[in-house]
């Protein structure tokens, strides 16, 4: 059974509980309980500690959850629900055309006398796109630049439901089969497959990447030489993402290693490099 003591609800803190069938919220006067079957759960998500279920019509929302609970409340709601989790981002809001045309100078700036100079050759207006900026861009961190151009002053804002089945969406850098440049897209993992987008809400996908079909997940750090990338190997293909945060590559290789299928010549999520 989990308890989890100061949990809010509508204002009032109390005490959640998971328990078998159902889950239920009791405030600290003892008040009424607040009790769900986990039957009823249709969507589940969870974003920086924040809780939502919609059973049924009736949405039902949580805070002060701790980072820790959130494998325990996935797991409960997979279990006894058939409900996957689902763990929102933020999304970066894009920025105005002067603001990326200054990042793309500071860009420059920053990598043009680095021995990784030839990779900058690969990165233009058209493959960064909009959002954040290249992953680790190309020589290391992007600290500095961030903050002299202003990136992280940029306002955020929470994605909301976009599909039913989606287990995980976010922006991150995806590295292109044939020129080897990084280009912004918009990923959404599903049960079965890793969508890639040029833009939230895009119908038609730039790529798509059979779950069945993935043999093993592992970060790419060493193998790239950048920070946040990982690579997902699938049928005789390596393809290559590299995120804006650590806490975003963990998030894409935790959600890889619940949709990953077992099996002859499967290995499990890697979180090392792999070698």
């Amino acid at each position: 059974m989990l308890r989890l003591d100061g949990i809010e609800h509508k204002g009032e803190v109390g005490q959640f509980r998971a328990h078998e069938t159902f889950f239920s919220w009791s405030p600290i006067d003892r008040g009424e309980p607040l009790t769900r079957p986990a039957a009823s759960v249709m969507l589940a998500e969870w974003f920086e500690g924040q809780f939502r279920v919609l059973c049924g019509t009736e949405i039902l929302a949580f805070s002060g959850f701790l980072p820790m609970h959130f494998e325990s409340l996935w797991c409960f709601f997979e279990q006894q629900s058939g409900v996957l989790l689902k763990k929102l981002q933020r999304i970066e809001a894009p920025p105005p055309e002067a603001d990326f045309d200054t990042v793309l100078e500071a860009i420059w700036n920053e990598i043009g006398n680095d021995s990784n100079s030839q990779v900058a050759a690969a990165v233009t207006s058209k493959d960064v796109g909009s959002g954040a900026v290249a992953p680790a861009l190309m020589a290391g961190s992007i600290g500095p630049v961030a903050e002299e151009v202003g990136i992280e002053a940029r306002s955020l804002t929470k994605q909301s439901w976009r599909g039913r089945d989606s287990i995980l969406e976010g922006w991150a850098w995806k590295r292109s089969r044939h020129l080897k440049s990084w280009r912004r897209r918009w990923l959404i993992l599903r049960r079965d497959m890793l969508l890639s987008f040029k833009a939230v809400g895009d119908v038609d996908a730039t790529e798509i990447i059979p779950v069945g079909g993935v043999s093993h997940v592992f970060s790419a750090d060493e193998h790239l030489g950048l920070p946040r990338a990982f690579c997902i190997s699938s049928q005789g293909r390596n393809y290559y993402i590299a995120c804006d945060f650590e806490a975003d590559k963990q998030d894409w290789m935790c959600a890889f290693a619940q949709v990953v299928p077992c099996g002859p010549g499967k290995t499990a999520v890697l979180h090392s490099s792999g070698k």
